[in-house]
């Protein structure tokens, strides 16, 4: 064999090395694309406080549910359900239970009502109830709170409560959730008319509250628009007028009222 020969059956070697090389790169590359597709999570770029972000849907279903933005939360509803098939059940109960709520929000009950029986049935169905549990006993006892039945959304407060309080390590959101189930606890008792237990439980929420609302501006926001206004309220609406606002809320710095 010349010299000549043997150079060109190299060069053809080569260029099926090559030819060989690219293809498994692009194999590669079609299975890297696939992978993204089946496992990845979809996200949307959000313009948040100056900035953007990446959320998945459901963090953002979540994080609009959070900020009581039903209407935003609901838009990302179809894409949320599609996400949370791939989580485990204690994920998905939750998220069922805040599109359940968010519906609630809105005043329409019974669709909200459907998806916190169907986190139950999730529940049922894996025989064990995870950390979430209490996020959807608090929705369901909204859900009686709207439509009126104070003292059975009382009971669901207080499940929600116990199983809030039974987590190990809570951090500001698990606190951030239990000041708001003091709260709702606070206004069935004042539809009851109940207003000493009233009292009671919308200075628990206002002491979780007022420790975190100097760090945290989600607790800020919350004890603006939300706890001020109803303990206000809890206090215009007294019988005896003994107290007024200003008064109550000094004594919480042991002033004088």
């Amino acid at each position: 064999m010349t010299g000549g020969t043997m150079k060109h059956g190299l060069k053809i070697i080569l260029r099926m090395m090559r030819i060989k090389i690219m293809l498994a790169l692009c194999m590669l590359f079609l299975i890297m694309l696939t992978y993204k597709a089946v496992h990845i999570e979809k996200a949307e770029t959000v313009f948040y406080e100056d900035e953007w972000y990446e959320y998945p849907a459901d963090e953002l279903m979540e994080r609009y549910y959070r900020e009581s933005n039903f209407v935003e939360a609901l838009a990302h509803e179809d894409w949320a359900l599609w996400e949370i098939r791939r989580y485990d059940t204690d994920a998905e109960c939750r998220l069922k239970a805040m599109l359940g709520g968010s519906y609630i929000g809105l005043g329409l009950y019974k669709k909200g009502r459907t998806y916190i029986e169907d986190a139950w049935e999730e529940y049922e169905r894996d025989g064990e109830r995870g950390k979430s549990v209490y996020i959807v006993c608090y929705i369901e006892g909204i859900y009686y709170l709207k439509t009126g039945e104070y003292e059975t959304a009382i009971r669901h407060f207080r499940k929600a409560l116990r199983y809030a309080k039974a987590l190990e390590g809570q951090d500001v959101v698990v606190e951030m959730d239990m000041a708001h189930i003091y709260c709702d606890m606070g206004r069935a008792y004042m539809e009851l008319k109940e207003m000493d237990s009233a009292l009671e439980m919308l200075k628990l929420s206002y002491d979780i509250t007022g420790e975190r609302r100097l760090e945290s501006e989600v607790a800020h926001i919350y004890y603006e628009e939300m706890l001020e206004p109803i303990i206000k309220e809890y206090f215009e609406n007294m019988p005896d007028g003994k107290m007024e606002y200003d008064g109550w809320f000094s004594m919480q710095f042991g002033e004088q009222g």
